[in-house]
């Protein structure tokens, strides 16, 4: 029997040509992805691409169901394609065990596929695969789930809504200061751990950081101090990779900064104060252990001190062997040794402010903000998914909504409450203001060794007559590249300039001779051994329209005399964390202010 002929028989013989035909990315192959995956094959879509970082957790075997034990510490990816074709071996398969941000990942690549699905829990990645779609016009779907709510959304650049249109939850805040000297929950220690730790030695270097909090806080020689730690963080970095640089960082932490925190006696008056750890008996101790990773069950229990100096060493150690070899990290929690070193770097400060310890799977929870799952949940989410994709394949992408599973817990059992259980959502256009849908996308090719900053820009002028050269801005990210009255950059190299080899866009903004305001837009550098610019498929056109007229701002009255408080604020999906202020007229987040480098 024909292993399709359901399938053609229920979409009709046009829809299932299409499904045969259609080029599938889906990103993610945790709890949604698997049931996405099942969903798609036994549909007959003809060819999916599979991407996933992560390894199968025995955590997951309770609703990951392609995963069995036998699988455990194996990639997700590869696994999810070997179980999945076992449903249909009429399809083609292609699993990646890497990170969607990976360079191989670019952005011809995306424009490879027909249609993207998201099935993904992590912001930042989220964001970067709407972006990468929304450049490259590719459809996306995007879903999550949360408990007994979750949701499937058809993003379809230029038409609809995407991912950036709307700002996320306002996220949890906690005062710089508590964090970085006076802890007092776990929390506190985890936040420690994860976002000023972890990318200080791990991370990118922002110098800039620390000098704002001398200026905005009035306890000046509390941030003084907390500035030199973190200068000092800096130095001890540059030997990240060599022998003893865990150890290193254990003492300077552990020991230097706790000595340091106590000489400040005003901080005291009224807390417990902290105690050093006994480094030097700790870490010979910790080297007479054997690796506590090996011991999964260990995952659910409290370690003991001894246990987690061991972790911290080794996580320290492997993490800094990666910054070496491969240039600055970002925080996974599904990245086992950052996830390790997180866990231990919080347990043993809450060791020394005789905090609670906590369990590695609780400290996860607390830093990945993990809702539990509901297996049931995914699978209806995952349904969804695919009722879309069928949906945008027959071009009725306008008539689609946001379905929204929205039953409370109750709900399980049907037949006991008879409420609605999908609502649906109106579809609205991109919104005017999006950083994303709001920019025209042009791919160039370059080689960033020899093409210069004036090269690039030149041929961006020449092929869009409404860029005046005399009026365009370049940046990349919140580095500003070039402008009229900078024009030192022009002559050097995108490779000297530091400008990323790969997932690299750079925002041209412009006004034109009659001040009308001109679409602004991003530059994705395409990596190319090719001398010269080379401008990639079509050239989009530019909007203009006349600029909003300029208001003069209205002085503050008694700006001077503001008591602003700066405070660390942590986003709810597992995310960076932002400097905010906050004043006597309420809270504000304020934009990040452009840099020349």
């Amino acid at each position: 029997m024909d292993r399709h002929a359901p399938s053609r028989a229920l979409l009709g013989t046009q829809l299932f040509a299409q499904v045969e035909n259609t080029r599938v990315l889906m990103v993610g192959a945790g709890g949604i992805g698997c049931e996405l995956l099942k969903n798609l094959a036994m549909l007959g879509f003809g060819h999916i691409e599979l991407v996933d970082l992560d390894t199968i957790d025995v955590t997951n075997l309770n609703r990951q169901f392609l995963f069995q034990r036998q699988h455990v510490s194996q990639s997700k990816a590869h696994v999810a394609r070997e179980s999945a074709l076992r449903f249909n071996r009429n399809i083609t398969i292609i699993s990646h065990h890497g990170n969607i941000k990976d360079p191989q990942f670019d952005l011809a690549w995306f424009k490879s596929f027909n249609l993207v699905f998201n099935a993904l829990d992590n912001l930042d990645a989220r964001r970067h695969v709407n972006l990468m779609c929304v450049a490259g016009k590719v459809p996306l779907i995007d879903a999550g789930t949360a408990g007994y709510s979750g949701q499937s959304t058809i993003i379809q650049p230029g038409v609809t809504e995407c991912y950036d249109c709307h700002p996320k939850p306002t996220p949890k805040t906690f005062p710089v200061c508590t964090i970085r000297s006076t802890p007092s929950a776990p929390i506190h220690c985890i936040v420690w751990a994860k976002n000023f730790m972890f990318p200080q030695l791990f991370g990118e270097d922002e110098d800039e950081g620390d000098a704002n909090l001398v200026n905005d806080t009035t306890n000046a020689k509390q941030v003084q101090e907390l500035v030199r730690e973190a200068q000092a963080l800096r130095e001890l970095k540059r030997s990240a990779g060599l022998p003893g640089f865990a150890e290193r960082v254990f003492v300077k932490i552990y020991r230097h900064d706790i000595e340091r925190l106590l000489s400040m006696e005003g901080l005291w008056q009224m807390r417990q104060k902290p105690v050093p750890l006994d480094v030097e008996a700790l870490v010979a101790a910790a080297n007479e252990l054997r690796d506590p990773l090996a011991d999964e069950t260990a995952h659910c229990r409290v370690r003991t001190i001894e246990e987690t100096t061991k972790v911290f060493l080794q996580s320290t150690a492997a993490l800094a062997k990666r910054y070496a070899a491969s240039g600055p990290q970002s925080f996974d929690k599904d990245d086992d040794a950052a996830m390790a070193f997180v866990s231990a770097a919080a347990n043993l400060r809450c060791h020394v402010y005789h905090i609670a310890l906590k369990s590695f799977f609780e400290i996860k929870s607390m830093a990945g903000n993990i809702v539990p799952i509901v297996a049931t949940t995914n699978g209806v989410v995952a349904g969804l998914m695919v009722l879309h994709a069928l949906q945008v394949l027959e071009g009725r992408v306008l008539e689609t909504t946001t379905d929204l599973l929205t039953a409370p817990p109750a709900a399980q059992h049907l037949v006991s409450r008879p409420n609605q259980v999908l609502a649906r959502d109106k579809l609205f256009p991109p919104v005017s203001s999006c950083a994303v849908c709001a920019r025209a996308y042009v791919q160039v090719a370059v080689d960033t060794a020899s093409t210069t900053l004036g090269d690039l820009l030149e041929a961006i002028v020449d092929a869009f007559s409404v860029l005046p050269v005399d009026n365009v801005t370049v940046l990349e990210g919140a580095r500003m590249l070039y402008d009229p009255d900078f024009d030192d950059n022009l002559g050097r190299t995108l490779a000297d300039l530091n400008v990323p080899s790969h997932h690299a866009f750079l925002l041209v903004d412009a006004y034109d001779q009659d001040d009308q305001l001109v679409q602004p837009l991003s530059v994705y550098i395409q990596k190319s051994g090719k001398k010269g610019v080379e401008i990639l498929g079509n050239v989009p056109q530019l909007w203009t329209k006349p600029a909003p007229p300029k208001v003069q701002d209205a002085p503050i009255a008694g700006g001077d005399e503001l008591d602003d408080e700066v405070v660390m604020a942590v986003d709810d999906d597992d995310e960076d964390i932002i400097m905010t202020e906050s004043s006597a007229a309420g809270n504000e987040t304020g934009h990040v202010g452009r840099t020349r480098r």
